[in-house]
């Protein structure tokens, strides 16, 4: 009996493990989906000056940008 006990407790266990990590990796999928959506809504924008690479989002006015680079 006390053999059976545990095995049915160890189930309940890693059912309870096996939820858990469900959550998290749907949580994480969820996170990768917006980072996903913010890469690839951003725009390119060589720098004026030839430096280093900018990335813009939309959300910005470029040519806001682009006065504030000169």
């Amino acid at each position: 009996m006390y053999e059976y006990f545990a095995d049915d407790e160890l189930s309940r266990e890693m059912r309870i493990l096996l939820e858990e990590m469900n959550s998290l990796l749907e949580l994480l999928n969820r996170n990768l989906q917006e980072i996903d959506r913010k890469l690839s809504s951003m725009v390119f924008v060589p720098s004026p000056s030839g430096g280093n690479e900018v990335y813009l989002s939309p959300e910005l006015e470029l040519v806001d940008y682009l006065e504030q680079m000169n």
